[in-house]
């Protein structure tokens, strides 16, 4: 007999999860509450940044480590299921030092990656001068860590969606609450993977975990050629990211707004200022658009994984903050082994939810 699954949310850990589960031999219903990519997923860089937040350490790096090695599999996987290129690119992320402290604390950074088998590399002032020209802080260098890369965020989500349709799994959009109760209080396994939206939905089960919507907005440059070799961030957070669609995007901001989602003038002013201290000259190319998604932080910022201690039919995925691009192809095979009743691909103790508060 096939189990029933429903998985809540429509961003790309919602759809991937959808597929990997349905692959599994489930009936999957997918229900997304607003239009799938609103949240997150379809505003997003979409870096791979294990390196880059390797700083974080332990548990959270080995949980990025599986996740990031299954990319080259399921962009092989979703382009021979679906045709779409999600252009996983194993491209490098540069981060770079725009004063001498930081300088040296990069430094510092690409030794401890090495000593953990990460390939991390001091990238000198000329060198950032002869590989980024019109480049501005090429005086101070920075690390490159070379097993970072991206995807294509809009890409990655409409593989996954169209994957999960293929393997019959129901996709809809622009359900009711009621609907969502009703599937929330049902004794269907139940996927929650509702992004910031998290809290909102479990509300009726008198269950709050703490997961906040933290508003991230993007500039998109479009810049026919590419303008950098590769993804350009800072330690204050601003970044550049080339496309393989012909765009740049550039970002980003951190903001405590509720569910507001709109774009600001002093977002745009901000992500400017962050355009201008890197790479002045991206101003010259057109505006193509500005967006802002809602990031979902949890409390202690790792993500919250595992089924509920009094409700063991639902299983919580949510809570990826920055990094839900990354571990989607990770906590996608978490839940299909959890469905299955297959052991979990990673050890889960440190992200389960009974960790943090669990009353309304």
């Amino acid at each position: 007999m096939k189990e029933n699954v429903v998985v809540l949310g429509g961003g790309i850990i919602g759809a991937l999860a959808a597929y990997e589960i349905a692959k599994g031999g489930a009936t999957v219903t997918l229900l997304e509450k607003y239009k799938v990519g609103h949240g997150a997923s379809g505003n997003s860089a979409a870096m791979l940044e294990l390196q880059l937040d390797a700083h974080r350490g332990e548990p959270f790096l080995s949980l990025a480590r599986a996740s990031h090695d299954l990319f080259p599999v399921i962009s092989a996987e979703l382009r021979a299921q679906t045709g779409i290129d999600i252009q996983f690119s194993r491209c490098s992320i540069l981060q770079v030092a725009l004063d001498r402290e930081e300088a040296h604390s990069l430094k510092n950074e690409c030794d401890r990656q090495s000593a953990r088998g990460l390939e991390a590399t001091w990238i000198s002032p000329s060198q950032v001068n002869q590989q980024l020209p019109g480049f501005t802080p090429h005086q101070l260098g920075g690390a490159l860590y070379t097993q970072d890369g991206q995807v294509h965020g809009g890409l990655f989500l409409e593989a996954a969606l169209q994957a999960a349709r293929q393997h019959g799994v129901s996709v809809q959009e622009n359900v009711s609450e009621e609907i969502i109760q009703q599937a929330l209080l049902s004794q269907s396994k139940i996927v929650v993977a509702a992004g910031a939206w998290t809290d909102q939905l479990l509300k009726p089960l008198g269950i709050r975990l703490g997961v906040s919507p933290v508003r991230g907005q993007l500039m998109v440059f479009s810049t026919p050629h590419p303008v950098l070799p590769f993804p350009v961030y800072t330690k204050t957070g601003g970044y550049l990211v080339p496309k393989a669609d012909g765009t740049t995007l550039a970002g980003t901001t951190v903001e405590q707004v509720g569910f507001d989602s709109s774009v600001t003038p002093e977002g745009q002013e901000h992500i400017t200022t962050v355009v201008k201290t890197l790479m002045p000259s991206l101003m010259d190319y057109p505006l193509k658009a500005m967006t802002a998604g809602l990031r979902p932080q949890s409390p202690d910022d790792l993500p919250l994984l595992g089924p509920l201690p009094d409700h063991p039919n639902i299983f919580v995925a949510a809570g990826h903050y920055r990094n839900g691009i990354l571990l989607a192809p990770i906590t996608a095979k978490i839940l299909a082994a959890w469905v299955k009743g297959d052991h979990f691909p990673v050890q889960l103790d440190s992200f389960l939810p009974s960790r943090v508060s669990l009353r309304a």
